[in-house]
């Protein structure tokens, strides 16, 4: 899927001239294929989910991107923003991730799992990822060797504070939206679930329409 909204926005969305597509934020990302697509089929997205109360699927509707909860970045917002960690007592200077340290990080991942002998616990990619952010460490501009050797002897707590002040930092919309059971009343949160109709919407006389493409945005 991250392809498909990659070669759409590369070829459809106009940016400042000299902007490098890989340098755009990973929220911003689905921020515009959300505008661009319901501007191409209406804001009605229809998707599928399961309450635990039964193991029949139910299909719900929202309107994207206006259901979505959007955050914003803080007036004043400025990279590196410093954190302080209070187990290790280093600071480090954080930075939102974008579509190229995505790619990074996904090649990590997969060097990971091709290289290992046996099955991988977790996420190979996990403090790879938390290394990208990482622009600083007290104050001074270091090499991925010690951002990764940083957040690998990270104890649980710091770990933590850096997650969190990452997320208290980050923009874009939200993907948790409620939902109700239409089987035992209960209204719950779940993140909302991407499908084919994404791209290809179910039109009203039951069929489908066509899947998102260059006419579209011409």
């Amino acid at each position: 899927m991250t392809l498909l909204i990659d070669s759409i926005l590369k070829t459809r969305a106009f940016f400042p001239e000299g902007f490098v597509y890989e340098s755009l934020l990973v929220t911003d990302r689905f921020f515009l294929i959300a505008n661009v697509r319901a501007i191409s089929f209406g804001e009605e997205y229809a998707f599928q989910w399961r309450c635990p109360c039964t193991q029949k699927a139910q299909r719900s509707v929202c309107k994207l991107p206006s259901d979505l909860k959007l955050f914003k970045l803080a007036e004043g917002f400025h990279e590196p923003f410093e954190v302080k960690l209070p187990k290790c007592g280093s600071t480090v200077g954080l930075r939102l991730l974008r579509i190229s340290d995505e790619k990074a990080i996904d090649t990590y991942r997969q060097q990971m799992m091709d290289r290992a002998t046996e099955p991988l616990l977790g996420d190979p990619g996990y403090l790879f990822k938390m290394a990208r952010r990482i622009a600083t460490i007290d104050g001074a501009e270091v090499g991925l060797e010690k951002k990764l050797a940083l957040v690998t002897d990270l104890l649980s707590v710091d770990s933590i504070k850096m997650q969190k002040e990452y997320e208290d930092n980050e923009s874009g919309l939200s993907l948790n939206i409620e939902v109700k059971c239409r089987n035992c009343g209960q209204e719950r949160e779940i993140t909302l679930p991407f499908s084919a109709e994404f791209f290809r919407p179910e039109s009203p006389d039951g069929g489908s329409e066509t899947a998102v493409s260059a006419k579209h945005f011409e």
